[in-house]
């Protein structure tokens, strides 16, 4: 049997599939990260976008809330910022930063800003290798 359906119905039908597709598209941009990037090829068209970097620690600075870290790679380093307490979800080590040690190898997941100028990563993942 052929179901027919009024041009208000209709209207309702394509209001409510652009919707659950925006959600949708909004969800998927969320869970999908950008993929790993080199640090030298990091500038300013990231700012505010997700990142996954990967180099060797080339110091730190412990600070009462947090670890500064400069992380080094492809001739070029970036600082990275790791909340004490905060949302960052630290892999197969504790959580006093023990592993921030200069030449330890590191991958970091998070979201680029500016501070004071200069580029860095607000860590939402580290995973020590």
């Amino acid at each position: 049997m052929f179901f027919l359906m009024d041009e208000k119905m209709l209207f309702r039908l394509s209001i409510a599939c652009t919707l659950l597709g925006l959600v949708a598209l909004f969800v998927i941009s969320e869970t999908v990260g950008s993929g790993e990037a080199s640090i030298k090829d990091i500038d300013s068209s990231f700012l505010d976008r997700k990142v996954s970097v990967s180099g060797a620690v080339t110091s730190v600075n412990e600070k009462e809330s947090l670890w500064m870290i400069e992380l080094g790679g492809d001739n070029s380093t970036i600082d990275v910022v790791v909340f004490k307490g905060g949302n960052a979800y630290m892999h197969e080590e504790s959580l006093d930063g023990s592993a921030f040690e200069p030449g330890n190898f590191i991958e970091v997941e998070g979201l680029v800003s500016e501070w004071h100028g200069s580029l860095q990563i607000t860590a939402s993942t580290v995973r020590f290798k």
